[in-house]
């Protein structure tokens, strides 16, 4: 997800709105229409910089935390196969950083794909219980999947 400040901020100075201390201060100053336009304007950038500033720092922005979205059961019974090309991504991220062995990924992939399949209907049919608690009960007693739990 990319998302630009710049591009997002497409409103004439008219539509943009100020607090009334500042409308009342502004009105105060009699500014003409020039200065005001400038006023508008800084506000504007203002705001747009600190956006930005806040988007480049947002977690949003690492794969890893974009890919942990496929834990969301909801998303996993209704679009599988983008459940498993983020499960992809959350598996590519640890590799590249030496947290696991291409084997571990491939095997963990292989098992997640499986999981997926198998239990299909149950993640359609989640509800609002815990995902500790709801993927405990799913994986308990499947020796198979051993290194999921």
């Amino acid at each position: 997800m990319h998302l630009d400040a710049y591009k997002m901020c497409t409103k004439f100075h008219k539509d943009i709105h100020n607090s009334f201390a500042a409308k009342k201060l502004l009105n105060k100053a009699n500014p003409n229409q020039k200065d005001k336009l400038i006023f508008f304007k800084d506000c504007q950038n203002f705001l747009i910089a600190t956006v930005s500033k806040i988007l480049q720092r947002s977690c949003l922005q690492y794969n890893v935390v974009k890919g942990l979205s496929y834990f969301d059961p909801n998303l996993i019974g209704s679009s599988p196969s983008v459940a498993e090309k983020r499960f992809s991504t959350v598996l590519q991220e640890f590799y590249d950083k030496h947290l696991i062995t291409s084997e571990t990924a491939e095997k963990t992939k292989n098992q997640v794909k499986l999981f997926v399949r198998t239990q299909q209907e149950i993640f359609k049919n989640y509800g609002d219980e815990q995902l500790d608690v709801f993927f405990s009960k799913l994986l308990k007693n499947k020796p198979e999947m051993a290194d999921l739990a």
